[in-house]
């Protein structure tokens, strides 16, 4: 099984999706992208606008397509200060979302994604 794309992973736990902050495993400390809209074409593709804050400087004012976004792999992304509104009407707080991400079933879910992680990159150095 392969791990979903970003956008959908985080479509699927988070359907308002703005308020995330999101950044490259390569990056620096202090260097990442607050998204402040996500249109979706459906639930694998779509493009994700944020804010680029580089060494803790915000770099825009307006927010930019944030490129490769979907890509597997290469992001990693913290709930700051989200907020989250199900289709049923129900409310979620930052700290109810941490709550969950701090949860047993959360912490299962992640374990699972890094193995997958850890399969793909080595599938890929052995086709290197």
């Amino acid at each position: 099984m392969r791990i979903k794309r970003h956008f959908r992973y985080i479509f699927s736990w988070y359907p308002q999706r703005v308020g995330f902050k999101f950044w490259r495993k390569t990056w620096p400390e202090q260097c990442y992208y607050v998204v402040k809209d996500m249109k979706l074409k459906d639930w694998g593709h779509g493009r994700a606008f944020g804010i680029l804050y580089w060494k803790g400087i915000q770099q825009n004012n307006t927010p930019v397509r944030i490129r490769n976004g979907n890509k597997r792999g290469i992001w990693r992304y913290d709930i700051n200060n989200a907020k989250a509104t199900l289709d049923n009407g129900l409310h979620y707080s930052t700290q109810e979302l941490l709550a969950y991400k701090n949860s047993r079933s959360y912490k299962i879910n992640s374990e699972i994604q890094k193995q997958q992680e850890q399969q793909q990159e080595e599938e890929t150095q052995e086709e290197k």
